[in-house]
């Protein structure tokens, strides 16, 4: 599967870019998948975090960190939403 919506911006910091809206370094000391959200109402990125000597398939991430931009008018007037739930406190930037 190919990822679009994040880039590897310095693969030695493990520093991100999603959509262009939010740069962010994660933690290293994880092995981490990520996905595109793709969605009528959302666009973004998934990231999940596994330990290093667990398989990522059928294995349950031990954190994870979702960068959605909604589309939706129902949500409140903000241009991007973030949500983090992250073991750690990765360095995020808003760009």
């Amino acid at each position: 599967m190919t990822v679009s919506n994040s880039v590897l911006i310095d693969p030695e910091r493990l520093l991100f870019s999603v959509l262009g809206l939010v740069t962010f370094s994660l933690p290293m000391q994880y092995s981490w998948q990520g996905n595109d959200i793709n969605d009528e109402k959302a666009k973004g990125s998934y990231f999940g975090a596994f330990e290093q000597d667990q398989t990522q398939e059928g294995g349950m991430p031990v954190a994870s960190l979702t960068v959605p931009e909604c589309q939706s008018r129902t949500v409140p007037p903000v241009s991007n939403a973030m949500a983090l739930s992250l073991i750690g406190n990765p360095h995020v930037t808003r760009v």
